[in-house]
């Protein structure tokens, strides 16, 4: 069984959340900034890295999601990182290691863009 598999059947069993499952990411929460409201609610433009990925080949230039969200995450490689966008700060949106991804936003309430995001998610590749 390989290193992430073994160590999401454990966190599974234990009722443990994933998050971190990707390996070598943090959870942080939002920084008390003048006029920045937590927990985030609301959508946000992301912007796509310079990696290629199946998950985000297809997205609009222009694409937003619906972020509700008091913790974002920080990967400590920046290769595992799809999709930034920013409140505050500027924080990784979507992550992907090997056939595991992640989504720090709802595609399910982010109409058309998150019906591409996860069109795209069953289609593979």
């Amino acid at each position: 069984m390989t290193d992430i598999k073994q160590t999401a059947v454990e966190k599974f069993k234990s009722r443990q959340a994933l998050i971190g499952i990707v390996g070598d990411m943090s959870v942080k929460r939002f920084p008390d900034i003048s006029g920045l409201r937590v927990p985030h609610m609301g959508w946000n433009q992301t912007h796509p890295t310079t990696r290629e990925h199946p998950l985000t080949r297809d997205l609009d230039e222009d694409a937003r999601f619906y972020f509700v969200h008091s913790y974002y995450m920080e990967p400590r490689n920046r290769e595992d990182v799809l999709l930034e966008t920013s409140y505050g700060i500027s924080f990784a949106a979507a992550v992907a290691r090997n056939n595991i991804t992640g989504v720090q936003f709802h595609p399910e309430k982010s109409h058309r863009f998150g019906k591409n995001l996860l069109a795209s998610f069953v289609k593979g590749d």
